[in-house]
């Protein structure tokens, strides 16, 4: 019999669900980020003339980089679900079966749904690199 890859794992499969030590920390932005937002906002416009590239650069990363926690939870969570669903529906498939995707509507392949999430993961990365490149110009004076 071959050797599993991870000793933990049962016939060569990784358990149904690995907790992850970020769990917490999850749950805690989701309640912390519009905090943090308003945090920011304040901060924002007590410092800067409102009429100033400064301001307006350092409004729109407040805006963008909190703005990624419910992009987060209105798009790749229900894709992260989707792809949950489906690992435990094909967990006592052989990883050889071709066919066991048979029925599948076209989106709803593993395939698809990892493709789906990986460009929102980009979209996602975009929104923090808008946000990080509108707080860098607005400090060195642009």
């Amino acid at each position: 019999m071959a050797q599993s890859p991870n000793p933990r794992w049962q016939h060569g499969h990784p358990p149904r669900y690995i907790q992850c030590p970020c769990d917490r920390l999850r749950s805690l932005t989701t309640y912390a980020s519009p905090n943090i937002l308003l945090l920011a906002l304040g901060l924002t416009r007590n410092t800067e003339d409102r009429s100033s590239t400064a301001f307006k650069l350092n409004l729109a990363a407040s805006i963008l980089l909190p703005s990624i926690v419910p992009f987060t939870i209105a798009f790749i969570v229900p894709v992260n679900n989707k792809l949950i669903e489906k690992m435990n529906s094909l967990a006592s498939s052989s990883l050889d079966d071709k066919a066991v995707e048979a029925g599948v509507a076209e989106g709803e392949t593993t395939h698809a749904l990892i493709d789906r999430w990986a460009t929102l993961n980009l979209a996602r990365a975009a929104l923090v690199a808008a946000g990080s490149l509108c707080t860098v110009l607005a400090v060195v004076g642009a």
